[in-house]
């Protein structure tokens, strides 16, 4: 090998030794092989193979509060490795990057951009033949599209429910009966926030508890309690914005899937218990809490809820909101002290 072939030579052994890192679950290994390996005067087609384990390791990192160095220097990386490849013809690779594109253009709230990434990228998974990706993508444009909704723009809930059913008719129950599931938790609760008026609000909160059911069948609090906890938190979420039932008490059916959702949520996840402990609470004065109908039982049930929260996370909002309970319940057991001494 001449002097000018080592630095290619080190690129693809750099290459090849963080993709062993990455398959052993090591990325924090991986990264520092590729960022010195990136010094040094590569040809376009090994800078850009690089690149892309970084980006891809890059948006492993990326978690919730989003850093906006983090997203600046993978949104930078992306438009690069996307210009070569698009230049190059490698669409597919492309399509990929695409995916990760309209994540981060999501995160950073560029809805419109996001959208346009995942519509190309669909576009060309379908015209490759690459049915599974293309279903993986309109998730993704569902979860989008749910998200724009919620952020002020009502009218894409339809759009969201399409997306979602696009990918039903790749995952299919019988095939992919993990994904089926998981993209009917996602219907339910679409289902769920879908604007109607009063006579198609009920249709919109049968299809959701259905699909919210379906979810349920297959994760189960025995094989997947995580995913079950999640899933009976936003089927109590739901119940308590479904119209009122003539035979039954949709907030005590949400006490029944907040319970549920406790019963997994252990103390191992404070901020997800804690979650469903507020949601919990939140039903709780819709059940019959008022003086006239004051259960002892009930309110010693939330006044410990409530101090759990307090002991759980150190969230101000969640603090907040569970201080709010307490007081509130302070109110009412003078009330009811009161009337029972003047009675």
């Amino acid at each position: 090998l001449g002097l000018t072939d080592m630095p290619e030579m080190m690129a693809f052994c750099s290459r090849e030794l963080a993709t062993r890192y990455l398959d052993q679950g090591l990325p924090y290994k991986a990264e520092p092989v590729l960022s010195n390996a990136l010094k040094a005067s590569l040809s376009a087609e090994s800078e850009n193979a690089l690149k892309l384990i970084l980006i891809k390791i890059w948006m492993q990192k990326l978690v919730v509060p989003y850093q906006h160095e983090q997203v600046e220097r993978i949104k930078k990386a992306l438009w690069e490795v996307l210009t070569y490849l698009e230049e190059t013809g490698d669409q597919v690779q492309a399509a990929m990057l695409l995916v990760d594109a309209a994540h981060i253009a999501n995160i950073s709230k560029s809805y419109s951009e996001a959208l346009g990434y995942l519509k190309r990228a669909i576009g060309i998974f379908e015209e490759a033949g690459m049915q599974e990706m293309a279903g993986s993508a309109n998730i993704k444009k569902g979860t989008l599209l749910y998200t724009w909704a919620q952020d002020g723009n009502p009218q894409f809930y339809k759009a969201s429910i399409e997306a979602y059913q696009e990918a039903l008719k790749v995952f299919t129950k019988e095939e992919r009966p993990d994904v089926f599931a998981d993209v009917h938790h996602n219907l339910a609760v679409v289902y769920a926030e879908m604007p109607a008026d009063p006579k198609r609000k009920g249709i919109w909160a049968g299809v959701s508890s259905s699909s919210f059911h379906e979810a349920l069948s297959y994760f189960t609090k025995e094989r997947f309690p995580y995913e079950y906890g999640s899933i009976c938190n936003n089927f109590g979420n739901a119940l308590s914005k479904f119209p009122a039932a003539v035979h039954t008490d949709n907030h005590a059916k949400a006490l029944h899937y907040y319970q549920e959702a406790l019963s997994v949520r252990n103390i191992a996840y404070p901020y997800e218990r804690s979650i469903s402990l507020l949601n919990f609470l939140e039903a709780s004065w819709q059940v019959g809490n008022e003086p006239e109908t004051f259960n002892e039982e009930r309110y010693q049930d939330m006044v410990e809820k409530a101090w759990e929260v307090k002991k759980l996370v150190k969230d101000t909002d969640m603090l907040l909101e569970a201080e709010a309970h307490l007081d509130n319940l302070y109110k009412l057991k003078q009330v009811v002290t009161k009337e029972s001494a003047n009675a």
